[in-house]
């Protein structure tokens, strides 16, 4: 433990920290011991003093935490040197630095990338970026394995501590992607879902069995059905046809640059991948 020597720095006690961080006294006592995440300043009578870098260091590990990295694998994390910090100004910047990071699989650019966006912007802000940036990949490439080894655990584990903004009514919803749409737009989906007070049950890739569909959802007590397809100009007939046969279900689907006139009377409530944007069809 360092000792306190003058010049004091600020120093803050540990219910002060606990009261700022959100950390209770004791586990911010297990994580100095355990993990030696931090190390705190000790009075001469032994009592632990924080200093600001301290706590930042604590916000850090909630972060990081909170992306579902393991306690015992942020202290590594914590010592590894740091990038210089990257601040593009516009959503096209980040889109392009991100691409060109992952072609040239510079996976410290890309995780520092990544945190940054996520900490910094709000999910209306880095959903159609990160949606955009997955289209935009040419699959079974190094850049796409990349992309999708740093994202899908990030998504996953924002989508699961997502659940905990849905009220106990809950409204679940069918989640899928067609068989050859990455599952990370559904999990894109999802998330888009869970802002709406959905609750998205993600299932896995594959072709829609329309015959065997209303009884898992009236099994799951589903509100409705969201249909996740990467490819442009889907063939819809099936969906419209579902439609009319099962009006009390909601359908949504998420499509990349849809016609809008394609769609006809449909009821649907329709998302743009590239926008993430939506409208509800008919009209």
């Amino acid at each position: 433990m360092r000792k306190l020597n003058p010049p004091q720095e600020a120093l803050l006690p540990i219910r002060e920290v606990a009261k700022i961080t959100g950390i209770n006294p004791i586990t911010l006592r297990a994580w100095e011991r355990r993990y030696s995440l931090i190390e705190p300043v000790r009075t001469e009578s032994g009592h632990r003093l924080y200093t600001y870098e301290n706590i930042k260091t604590l916000k850090e590990v909630i972060r990081l935490t909170q992306q579902g990295v393991p306690i015992s694998q942020i202290k590594s994390l914590l010592d590894q040197p740091k990038a210089p910090a990257i601040e593009p100004q516009t959503e096209a910047s980040l889109e392009n630095l991100l691409i060109e990071s992952l072609e040239k699989a510079d996976i410290q650019t890309v995780n520092q990338l990544l945190d940054n966006i996520i900490a910094d912007y709000v999910m209306g802000f880095w959903q159609p970026l990160f949606s955009r940036t997955t289209l935009s990949l040419t699959e079974n490439t190094t850049a796409s394995q990349l992309w999708y080894s740093l994202m899908v655990p990030r998504l996953q584990s924002r989508l699961h501590l997502s659940y905990r903004q849905l009220p106990t009514d809950l409204h679940p919803i069918w989640v899928q992607c067609s068989e050859n749409t990455h599952i990370l737009l559904g999990i894109l989906a999802a998330l888009n879902l869970v802002s709406q007070g959905y609750m998205p049950l993600l299932q896995p890739n594959s072709a829609i069995q329309f015959e065997q569909l209303v009884p898992s959802l009236q099994t799951l007590h589903c509100h409705g059905v969201a249909w996740v397809h990467a490819t442009p100009s889907p063939a819809l007939d099936d969906w419209r046809a579902w439609t009319q046969e099962h009006p009390s279900f909601e359908l949504f689907l998420f499509l990349n640059q849809p016609d809008m006139n394609a769609f006809g009377q449909m009821q649907v409530q329709l998302f743009d991948l590239t926008t993430f944007e939506s409208a509800s069809l008919p009209f």
